[in-house]
C-alpha cells in the first residue's frame, strides 16, 4: 500500500520529497487501520 501510495504521487507530478512524505505515512500505519483503509477503499469502489 505504501508503495502504491508513493507511485501514485509521483505519476500525478509530485516531488519525490512528497512522495516519500506519503510513504513514510502509509508503511507506519498500525495494521488495524491500514486493515479498515483498505476495507474503506474496497466499498468506495464497489469491489464488495
Amino acid at each position: 500500500m505504501a508503495k502504491e501510495a508513493k507511485k501514485a504521487v509521483l505519476d500525478n507530478g509530485g516531488s519525490f520529497e512528497e512522495a516519500q512524505a506519503e510513504y513514510i505515512r502509509y508503511a507506519s500505519m498500525p495494521r488495524a487501520e491500514m486493515i479498515q483503509t483498505i476495507i474503506d477503499l474496497n466499498i468506495k469502489h464497489g469491489f464488495t
